[in-house]
């Protein structure tokens, strides 16, 4: 009895041990606005393997910066409209992890890229989408509001994909 308790004890903990165990990309990029410093933050829930969630991977969430540097809220439904986003339709395997096409319904003329992948032991993430003509990784979103819903202006920040600058494009201005 004693030498099967402690296979089975080795092979659970072989077995736990060999598993993967990755964590959510917390936050894969952020949208800002004029009126305070929160920021809407963009994650990205996986499994064990890092596979996105494929009925919703996305993850948009508050980040209270007005109250805290680690104090997080979720969007509320009136929200939705403005911060929320598309989920995608599909998940997809590719050759280095997956990838699937995203919308933010506030920024609707942007069609975006997410890939996800392992990568020395995490799971990383980023969002491609073509800013001002130029194949980039998007960083952040600021976007000038007043008032409930009045967008003034929206401006997108990424780094270029084939040489790291940093790159802009204003999406509306009125």
């Amino acid at each position: 009895m004693a030498k099967a308790l402690l296979l089975l004890s080795f092979l659970f903990l072989a077995n736990a041990a060999t598993a993967s165990k990755f964590a959510p990309v917390k936050s894969v990029f952020h949208l800002t606005k004029n009126t305070n410093h929160n920021q809407v933050h963009y994650g990205v829930d996986v499994d064990s393997d890092c596979r996105p969630d494929d009925s919703k991977p996305l993850t948009p969430y508050w980040l209270m910066r007005e109250r805290g540097d680690d104090i997080t809220e979720k969007l509320r439904f009136w929200e939705q409209p403005g911060y929320g986003v598309r989920q995608p339709e599909a998940v997809n395997e590719t050759e280095n992890g997956h990838r699937f096409e995203f919308v933010i319904r506030g920024v609707p003329e942007k069609q975006l890229e997410m890939t996800v992948r392992a990568e020395n032991g995490q799971c990383v993430a980023r969002a491609i989408t073509d800013i001002d003509g130029i194949p980039a990784v998007l960083n952040r979103i600021d976007i000038e509001v007043s008032g409930w819903a009045n967008v003034h202006r929206v401006e997108i920040f990424g780094t270029a994909i084939d040489d790291g600058r940093l790159v802009s494009e204003i999406t509306h201005q009125d």
